[in-house]
């Protein structure tokens, strides 16, 4: 974890936060250890998707051509539900 996750985590904490928006995973593990609702950029596409906000198909495409590490099987599951 670097210290942007854990600045993260900290104010969250101290801000009392409905949701801290995190994909690192041991910041995840570690927020959602704290008692912390936590959410990715997955999360918040699926929101979306379900608010007829964003075609999450296209979403992810996009996504996928960032520099963003996502598992396949991860998208795969999240394609599969909607």
């Amino acid at each position: 974890m670097d210290a942007g996750e854990i600045e993260a985590i900290l104010l969250s904490k101290q801000k009392k936060a409905d949701l801290l928006l995190m994909d690192e995973k041991k910041g995840r593990l570690t927020a959602k250890g704290q008692g912390l609702i936590v959410m990715g950029v997955l999360g918040v596409l699926e929101l979306a998707n379900r608010q007829q906000k964003v075609n999450l198909p296209q979403a992810i495409d996009k996504l996928l051509q960032t520099n963003i590490k996502i598992s396949p099987s991860l998208i795969e599951s999240l394609l599969k539900k909607t």
